[in-house]
């Protein structure tokens, strides 16, 4: 009788391990990412970094060359750390016990610079953050549309769904509104999963398509290694006018200063050290992306 019982146990354990429920709880459980945690601070810092700049890249690189891509990425990259750095430092500062008082950016101007500062930096963030939105809001409604001709032969363009008006309602609604609404950044950290899933996404299809595409007649672009032996390839237009055009496009690429200290705050035990490891894992990553997508969407249009 024991033993029955024992096997029943055992029959009933492995019937719901192999559940869809179990087997949700495990996927949930390998990607759990606590709010506060470095990992969760991570996404949210590297989904600020990473955002629709990432498609005009391999137009910088075709202006500055992949030598000159490569050092504006890291004079961008390293910028961007000092930067981060600055703030935080500033920010466990203001208080006397290594804990930070100063917990938005305001305050923080309020402390360093008194209440004239303190105006100027709040009109700064709020003219940002307003170019970001409109930009991103234009970006969406210019690609969605455009996706959805691509993959369907039966549109024409002059649906009312695919009409600007609707997409913008629709993602303003559904997607841009609720986000906003959450009262802590560390509540995107799931959503910042998804959107640097999508950026690696579009980095190997772009390094697929290159390696599919090189070699194949003349007029397909040339394989990696024929490439960096091409002057122009490596210099890019060769003028001063092309490099100054890429500075702006690639340093800008790392612009997430809005969104550091509300990340630090809402550390787990912030300290100016945790951050600064934040941001050299974020950076890193940000860095092997534009590099990558930079040099490869570069090469596979060389010959347009």
């Amino acid at each position: 009788m024991t033993g029955d019982f024992k096997e029943l146990q055992q029959t009933h354990s492995l019937n719901s391990s192999s559940s869809p429920s179990a087997f949700f709880e495990r996927v949930t459980s390998t990607i759990r990412i606590p709010p506060g945690s470095v990992r969760s601070s991570v996404f949210t810092l590297l989904t600020a970094t990473v955002g629709s700049g990432i498609l005009s890249i391999p137009y910088a690189t075709y202006k500055a060359g992949i030598i000159g891509t490569i050092i504006l990425v890291f004079i961008g990259a390293t910028a961007a750390y000092f930067s981060i750095w600055m703030i935080v430092t500033s920010s466990a500062l203001s208080g006397d016990d290594g804990r930070p008082v100063a917990t938005t950016y305001q305050q923080l101007a309020a402390r360093c610079g008194g209440t004239k500062l303190e105006k100027f930096t709040k009109w700064i963030l709020v003219t940002n953050l307003f170019g970001t939105t409109v930009l991103y809001m234009v970006v969406i409604a210019t690609i969605i549309p455009a996706a959805i001709e691509a993959m369907s032969s039966s549109l024409s363009g002059s649906e009312w769904f695919l009409g600007r008006w609707f997409i913008l309602l629709l993602i303003v609604g559904l997607v841009e509104t609720p986000l906003g609404l959450m009262k802590q950044i560390s509540a995107l950290r799931y959503t910042s999963l998804l959107a640097i899933f999508f950026a690696l996404y579009l980095t190997v299809i772009t390094v697929t398509e290159y390696v599919d595409m090189c070699g194949d007649d003349e007029k397909s672009p040339k394989c990696l290694g024929d490439a960096i032996n091409d002057s122009k390839v490596l210099s890019g237009e060769g003028t001063f006018e092309g490099f100054v055009t890429a500075v702006p496009i690639i340093v800008l690429s790392f612009t997430c200063q809005p969104n550091v200290l509300p990340i630090y705050i809402e550390m787990v035990r912030p300290s100016p050290e945790k951050m600064l490891r934040v941001g050299r894992y974020a950076f890193f990553f940000a860095s092997s992306l534009y590099m990558t997508i930079g040099i490869f969407g570069y090469l596979t249009f060389t010959t347009d």
